[in-house]
């Protein structure tokens, strides 16, 4: 799975641009994540609001797909986690755009939770980094970042 991402990345990329590949895995991710968010919804909605499990959720998720990720920051208005195991595979680098899956799954269930959130990718393995840190901010409008709203 991870190779063919990783070609299917770099296709598109060479193809069509790096803006249109993000783009591309941007709807792929949020199409993932109305479906992961699904099969948490039960969870989330009896629990969000102690923000206790937000966190835990989106950790187990992101290590269920192979990554390895952790809470390093949490407050009412933050979630920072970090990471060291791409979940898709070691031949990420060189292919910035595969992280709209991760960010759009992330942004998704973070904004149906608290009913907005922006992430920002401020490290991650695929632009060489060597590790993933991913802030989820719920009220900042300053810092450039995705920004995702709750579904209707």
């Amino acid at each position: 799975m991870a190779d063919t991402l990783h070609h299917l990345t770099k296709v598109l990329e060479t193809v069509a641009g790096v803006e249109e590949a993000e783009a591309f895995f941007s709807t792929v991710g949020s199409n993932v994540g109305h479906i992961i968010y699904d099969e948490y919804a039960s969870q989330l909605e009896k629990e969000c609001s102690n923000g206790e499990i937000l966190p835990k959720v989106l950790i187990e998720l992101e290590n269920r797909a192979g990554g390895d990720f952790r809470l390093i920051e949490m407050d009412e208005n933050r979630i920072v986690l970090e990471n060291t195991t791409c979940p898709f595979g070691a031949k990420v680098n060189g292919t910035r755009s595969a992280c709209m899956v991760t960010s759009n799954i992330v942004g998704h269930l973070a904004s149906n939770c608290k009913g907005y959130a922006k992430v920002i990718l401020e490290k991650t393995i695929a632009r060489g980094d060597g590790m993933c840190r991913v802030s989820v901010s719920f009220n900042d409008d300053i810092t450039p970042g995705l920004e995702y709203f709750a579904d209707d």
